[in-house]
């Protein structure tokens, strides 16, 4: 039975974006956990699979692990996702209207020169042609 796709809020805080094949004994656990109140927003049966391509949808959102800071962007999205119809392509047509990503800066990556890269097998014969230090200790 494939897995199910939910969004658990807290009172007046993040949600929750998750897969089970049993919501209800999920969301029980959960709230057994939780020092605040839960709701379940929604379910979308058998969209399990989906669940990744949520958090990457929302990263920017991520408050910690599966917990999602609530917004607008996220609120409509869950809203389409939860009506009839073809929500997937809805969603995929429609990210950038729910998300804003941040621009992030391209990572710096060091170059190195070819000719400084010393193979595996030469390290190895370079230290073990290097003379051991002096024994200082006095034995």
């Amino acid at each position: 039975m494939p897995d199910d796709l939910y969004f658990i809020r807290a009172d007046r805080g993040p949600v929750k974006i998750g897969r089970s094949n049993n919501v209800a004994r999920r969301f029980a656990t959960l709230r057994l956990m939780s020092p605040v109140p839960l709701e379940i927003v929604g379910v979308i049966a058998e969209a399990g699979e989906d669940e990744a391509a949520w958090h990457i949808c929302f990263a920017d959102h991520r408050s910690h692990g599966e917990w999602f800071r609530w917004s607008d962007a996220l609120a409509r999205a869950i809203g389409i996702a939860l009506q009839d119809g073809d929500w997937r392509s809805e969603l995929s047509r429609n990210v950038e209207a729910f998300t804003r990503p941040a621009r992030l800066p391209r990572p710096q990556i060091a170059k190195v020169s070819r000719s400084r890269i010393i193979p595996f097998s030469e390290r190895r014969r370079a230290r073990s042609a290097q003379p051991l230090p002096p024994n200082t200790s006095g034995e």
